[in-house]
This record gives structure tokens, C-alpha cells and sequence, in this order.
């Protein structure tokens, strides 16, 4: 025997099929409790937990939070690669604007490795502030340029450190 909410009794096939036949009037019985007397104790369980685990209308939320989150991290994933790219690319055109100047009038002094710093600094759109340059004097018939560019990511706390991107070129003078 089975009993509902109000104590009336009444079969299982009433209960668990739609609508009650006059026995809760107009509750339908997907959100009524059930109480099915075993003897020894009373096991208590939710229709309706029945009904929301066949209901659909909560998935298209989740299928959404987690396709949403892997589509935001790809997306934000393709800036920040772009944005390395970029300044990649930035490092390479200074290094080439400072091996130009190198192979048309090579440096002798510091001076020439200063004015030749400020060529390289002044190519550069990004934050020149943070650019470390490292030239040398030429030795032995060539020059090594070394730029490094600290990357700091846009998403916070991805990445507790800086990413430095690094382009060493090596200019023979001879």
C-alpha cells in the first residue's frame, strides 16, 4: 500500500501514472511524495526527482557552461598566442633595423652601441620600457644582437610569471 501526502491510500499505478484518479484532486502526483511502507520502516522518495531527471529543460544551461568555458579559453588562448606572435615579430623587424645600421656603418665605441640601443628602442610600438637590449661590441668579424621582451598575460593568475621571448641574432661584419 502506498500513502500520499494527505493520508488517503491508494495503489501505485494511480501515483505513478500522471494524474491521481481523485485521490489528491488536482496536485499532480509527479509532485507529490511517496511513502512506501516496507515493514520494517518507512522509505520516503521524491517524484518529482523522477521527473527532473527525465526533464530536459536544465541541460542546454550546462551544455552551454561547459562548451562556453572550453570556447572562451580557446579564444582567449589565440589572443594571447597572437599577442606573443606580434611581439615576436616586433623583435625580429628591431634586430633587423639594428643589423642594417651594423652592416652600413659598424660600431666602434660605446657611443655607436648607444645610438644604435636607441635605433632598436625607438622601432619598437609595444612598452619599450620593459625591452632589454644586449649588444656587443664586434669581435672577431661579427656582432651579436640579444633582445628580450618580457610577456606578461592579459587573463590574471593564469600564470604567476612573466614569459620572455628572446631573438638573438648574430651580424657578421667583415
Amino acid at each position: 500500500m502506498l500513502h500520499d501526502l494527505r493520508g488517503a491510500r491508494t495503489h501505485s499505478h494511480l501515483l505513478l501514472s500522471g494524474r491521481p484518479k481523485g485521490v489528491l484532486g488536482n496536485i499532480p502526483a509527479r509532485q507529490a511524495f511517496i511513502a512506501v511502507d516496507s515493514g520494517a520502516g518507512t522509505m520516503t522518495c521524491l517524484v518529482q526527482l523522477r521527473r527532473t531527471v527525465r526533464c530536459g529543460s536544465g541541460t542546454a544551461a550546462i551544455e552551454f557552461a561547459l562548451v562556453g568555458l572550453l570556447a572562451i579559453s580557446l579564444i582567449l588562448g589565440v589572443i594571447e598566442f597572437g599577442r606573443a606572435v606580434f611581439i615576436r615579430n616586433e623583435l625580429a623587424f628591431a634586430a633587423d633595423i639594428a643589423t642594417r645600421r651594423a652592416l652600413i656603418d659598424p660600431p666602434k665605441t660605446s657611443g655607436d652601441l648607444e645610438r644604435l640601443e636607441a635605433a632598436i628602442r625607438e622601432s619598437i610600438t609595444f612598452n619599450r620600457d620593459r625591452l632589454e637590449v644586449e649588444l656587443e661590441l664586434p669581435s672577431s668579424g661579427g656582432m651579436q644582437i640579444t633582445l628580450r621582451q618580457p610577456l606578461t598575460l592579459l587573463v590574471p593568475g593564469l600564470y604567476e610569471d612573466s614569459i620572455t621571448l628572446t631573438l638573438d641574432r648574430y651580424i657578421p661584419l667583415s
